[in-house]
């Protein structure tokens, strides 16, 4: 963290020069980023053939082992278990749990909304929330106190104002070029 006694003002040229070298560290950052990238590019193409292979035949052999183990079921469990262990491992059959979703092309509101119109409320979830703006406006208007509001373990932060910077990158890469 810098500390604020030991800076002093700056004009704008001082402004630009910090946005310059800002800029510099942020390009040859950008640049290292590039060539990990490409690097990490490279050893991916260079090993997916063998992953997609390998991979492939793990599903086959999975699904084999699948295949003759529903065949062979009643004799490899004993009466009531549903797992079977192995020196290698265990097979297990296992329920997976009921779901509920919409169908393509439905949102879950537009779901509720068909719910709620056909006559469905006990199907219809009402969730109950702050309400957000309401609060901030009964804030703003003085209608409410933070102590209050607090009492109900709830806070407000109003928005402020934040330090920013956006480079020119292209201007930055020319004064760059120009070895400055």
């Amino acid at each position: 963290m810098v500390e604020h006694a030991k800076i002093a003002e700056v004009d704008r040229l001082g402004v630009g020069v910090g946005l310059l070298g800002i800029g510099r560290k942020t390009l040859e950052l950008e640049a290292i980023d590039g060539q990990m990238q490409r690097e990490l590019d490279d050893v991916r193409a260079r090993y997916s053939a063998r992953i997609e292979s390998r991979t492939e035949t793990i599903r086959t052999l999975v699904a084999r082992l699948e295949q003759a183990c529903n065949r062979s079921r009643a004799g490899l469990l004993k009466r009531g278990s549903k797992s079977l262990k192995t020196l290698f491992g265990r097979v297990f059959w296992r329920l997976s749990p009921d779901r509920i979703g919409t169908l393509q092309g439905i949102s879950a509101d537009q779901a509720t909304a068909n719910l709620v119109r056909r006559g469905h409320l006990g199907l219809v979830r009402i969730r109950k929330e702050p309400n957000k703006p309401g609060i901030k406006s009964a804030v703003l208007a003085g209608e409410i106190e933070d102590a209050e509001l607090r009492a109900c373990g709830i806070v407000v932060k109003l928005g402020e104002e934040n330090f920013a910077y956006s480079l020119d990158r292209v201007a930055v890469s020319k004064r760059i070029a120009e070895g400055n």
